[in-house]
């Protein structure tokens, strides 16, 4: 490709001086992969002297509107090629990022502002995983005591360490517990939109993890409601060690009535353990100042409208 030889053949001549500056040559569009997030950037080379400007755009993997990206790219003296670049948001937050890629494969890593980091791919495929958080990403721990038997009457064992919580059960069955933090909905004068949940555990033969999901309720006015919007949904059966990211796409604006729950049910047999570790909601600020939205109270004694929010969950051979 055309800017893969300049790069190879010219760019340590440029740099060490060996050419005077040119007129800008634009040397064209190429792309590149953040993994392990699925966001793609497509961005126009251009050559202008010794240097090479980037412009273009961060797809927000596939949204309807993407980030305007802007930068510069070197080659240092060691060969490896540096860009620094500036993504602005839809909703105009901006993110710095920085990239160090190899001279031959063009691929290389990344790294920005918020603590993101991975592998820069060049070229890519379809491209798979998870979006980056965005600027200003929240994350809000669930500390291990926040798990809770979905009922008491569950028979459920829960030993609680510092950072885990390991489940088991006396009779072999379903083991259904949940978490529900104290998220909020409004931060410095913005509603949150609530982005991904990562969860750490770990599974076995003998306490398979089979469901795990993200939860809004809104209550607002006398009727309160015991049903729930599932804002992400996996319900693989899993018997490995993993820290994974479920994530809520396009992502969910949380309104002032919103509460926010997380479920987990895992398959024990007798004497079966599940473990929970880590537990990270991910927000994220929006545009939306809360000013524009409603008050809302309760004018009188609550009625209650529903029955067991359990999730309704249909496994393999139920």
């Amino acid at each position: 490709m055309k800017f893969r030889r300049i790069v190879l053949i010219t760019g340590l001549a440029l740099v060490a001086g060996f050419a005077t500056p040119v007129a800008a040559q634009r040397l064209g569009t190429y792309r590149w992969q953040f993994q392990p997030y699925c966001n793609v950037m497509t961005v126009e080379v251009t050559q202008v002297g010794s240097t090479y400007t980037l412009a273009g755009a961060d797809d927000l993997c596939g949204a309807p509107q993407g980030a305007a990206l802007h930068g510069t790219a070197v080659q240092h003296p060691s060969g490896v090629i540096g860009f620094g670049m500036t993504v602005v948001y839809p909703d105009g937050q901006t993110a710095q990022v920085s990239t160090s890629i190899s001279p031959t494969t063009l691929s290389g890593s990344w790294q920005d502002d918020q603590g993101n980091a991975g592998m820069l791919q060049f070229s890519p495929g379809p491209a798979s995983g998870t979006p980056r958080p965005g600027a200003g990403a929240i994350r809000l721990a669930v500390a291990s005591g926040g798990w809770m038997p979905f009922d008491t009457t569950d028979g459920l064992r829960f030993r609680y360490g510092a950072n885990i919580l390991a489940v088991s059960i006396a009779t072999a069955g379903e083991a259904w517990m949940g978490a529900h933090p104290a998220v909020p909905v409004v931060l410095a004068g913005r509603r949150l939109r609530l982005v991904a949940l990562e969860l750490c555990y770990n599974a076995s033969a003998n306490g398979q993890l089979f469901h795990v999901s993200v939860n809004t309720a809104t209550n607002a006015g006398s009727v309160v409601t015991m049903s729930s919007t599932a804002r992400a949904l996996d319900e693989t059966i899993r018997t490995d060690a993993a820290c994974r990211v479920y994530p809520v796409s396009p992502g969910y604006v949380l309104t002032p009535n919103d509460v926010v729950s997380i479920f987990a049910g895992a398959n024990l047999a007798e004497n079966g353990e599940f473990i929970v570790r880590r537990t990270t909601l991910v927000l994220e600020p929006t545009s939306s100042p809360a000013a524009a939205d409603p008050a809302s109270a309760l004018t009188d004694v609550p009625s209650f409208a529903g029955g067991d929010a359990r999730p309704d969950v249909k496994r393999p051979g139920r």
